[in-house]
């Protein structure tokens, strides 16, 4: 067979490079367009399950209402035998202003000194850029002196260092806007996750406030939260821990499961996905399609040869084998260039994603893609199986002819 390849193969691919090129190039296509729908799809399924799920952590219970809900719940909750951790929290988009410019950013409200108080759990997951003595009391100073202390996300304080911004107590003073509402905020130091996960959806574009300041910066009532997380001891049964929680609270909220609360975000999100895959599949079949329409001329071309192959004792297996070979081939050329390419196309097309789905859940700052092993060996070899097959239905159909 290696003595076809170089006596057949070769010369003709040689003879008819641009058509090679343009199997090489449908293949690419379609294998482009398979990577970027479906590492889209991926990334923004995750992103916008961080979008309605910020700092999920290690919690097992959330509390959750048509609208905000009460802080003083949390008094109520700690009471329930078994709940390790209690914490009313406060997420929503605002736009920071820098110059002529708005940005968007997610306000996080924790109960900041209670976070700090219990087992440290504060330090124990985010790096600050100060030590926490130092965040106190540089966070005191500023409400003594009027001023909301706020802390950053480590990315957009880097982005921030070269903006000329106005100044307070030698800190640094930015301009959040919502609901055409402004109010000022001091940096105070910059924080990152000691683990990124969902975090990365906002690309670190984060402002880090306690409970009423963060209530007052989104236009939230006072005594009111978002959703209150809840941390279960270890051993606890967290149906027998909801059933419990559900009793003390009665109608004023609703208790789900993190599973739960997932499975209704990305409910929103099956169409997308959905519409992403017949994507990647049309371009794989119209790639085929392309492909066996070139190979078909191929194999017509080469009529000839393969009567005298089958005349000199070839076998119909070896034919296809010869027409396969070639396949494979081509095929793994275009696949290797088309995962790449299709990774730059789901560049490309990220940010019109991130705006689209910003309109319906949080703004976000991706920055990254999601490639993972398992899509990059689906698309090379569905790129290769697609000119396979392509070439093996006119390879076996000139056979029988002959």
């Amino acid at each position: 067979m290696l003595s076809l390849y170089r006596t057949l193969s070769l010369r003709y691919l040689s003879r008819r490079w641009f058509r090679a090129l343009l199997v090489v190039m449908s293949i690419m296509l379609g294998v482009a367009t398979l990577v970027a729908t479906q590492a889209l799809s991926e990334t923004m399924s995750k992103a916008t399950l961080a979008a309605g799920n910020p700092m999920a952590g290690t919690i097992d219970l959330i509390v959750t209402g048509s609208g905000p809900i009460d802080r003083s719940l949390t008094k109520l909750i700690e009471k329930v035998p078994g709940v390790k951790d209690v914490q009313a929290k406060i997420f929503d988009q605002v736009n920071l202003i820098v110059g002529d410019k708005k940005i968007p950013v997610m306000v996080m409200g924790f109960d900041l000194d209670a976070y700090v108080k219990k087992s440290n759990r504060f330090e124990e997951q985010f790096i600050l850029s100060e030590s926490m003595d130092v965040v106190r009391v540089s966070g005191g100073t500023l409400l003594f002196a009027g001023q909301i202390p706020a802390i950053l996300g480590k990315e957009l304080d880097k982005d921030l260092e070269n903006e000329k911004l106005p100044s307070a107590l030698g800190y640094r003073v930015l301009t959040l806007e919502k609901n055409l509402k402004k109010h000022s905020v001091v940096s105070i130091a910059w924080v990152k996750p000691k683990e990124q996960g969902d975090w990365a959806a906002f690309g670190g574009y984060v402002v880090m406030l306690n409970l009423d300041h963060a209530a007052t910066v989104v236009g939230m009532k006072a005594g009111k939260a978002r959703r209150i997380d809840i941390a279960l001891e270890p051993g606890i049964d967290p149906n027998k821990a909801r059933q419990d929680i559900e009793a003390v609270l009665g109608k004023k909220a609703v208790v789900r499961t993190m599973e739960e609360q997932n499975q209704s975000l990305q409910s929103a999100m099956v169409g997308m996905k959905t519409g992403f895959s017949m994507c990647g599949v049309a371009a794989l079949i119209v790639g085929m399609f392309l492909v066996y329409n070139s190979l078909s001329v191929s194999v017509a071309e080469r009529r000839h040869e393969i009567g005298i192959l089958l005349a000199l004792g070839a076998t119909r297996d070896q034919v296809w084998r010869l027409f396969a070979g070639e396949a494979f081939v081509l095929g793994a050329v275009g696949s290797a260039l088309g995962i790449p390419l299709g990774m730059g196309l789901a560049y490309l097309g990220l940010r019109p994603m991130q705006d689209a789905i910003g309109d319906i859940f949080a703004t976000m700052n991706l920055r990254q893609i999601e490639l993972t092993w398992e899509l990059t060996a689906l698309a090379f070899s569905v790129g290769i199986l697609s000119a396979v097959i392509a070439s093996l239905v006119p390879a076996i159909q000139i056979g029988r002819a002959h």
